[in-house]
């Protein structure tokens, strides 16, 4: 008598990868189209999100829209902020990356 085994299906499902543009974009319409840049390092085992901002009007980068752009850019990226860089206007263009990884392993 023969036996035939038949190795188990491969399960095939994917987890989809976030839009992070599209989470960019609702943040960005949140703040008027605020031009923002998000700067990924490492300080020891710990991932260090940094965001660049332009520094368009007077109201960005006083203690209580700083708070509040914190608190709505976590609330629709799922990540917390750890540090802000207010940069002049027009330093962040549309042809530069949204995201740098400036992660070095």
């Amino acid at each position: 008598m023969q036996y035939n085994f038949l190795p188990p299906p491969k399960l095939q499902f994917s987890i989809p990868e976030p839009d992070i543009a599209g989470l960019f974009k609702k943040v960005t319409g949140k703040f008027e189209n605020l031009p923002l840049q998000a700067v990924v390092s490492r300080s020891g085992h710990e991932d260090v999100l940094t965001v660049r901002i332009e520094n368009v009007n007077k109201q960005v980068g006083t203690n209580t829209w700083e708070n509040n752009f914190k608190k709505i850019f976590k609330e629709i990226c799922t990540v917390r902020i750890d540090a802000i860089e207010y940069v002049k206007t027009g330093t962040i263009t549309h042809d530069l990356k949204a995201i740098i990884d400036a992660r070095k392993w």
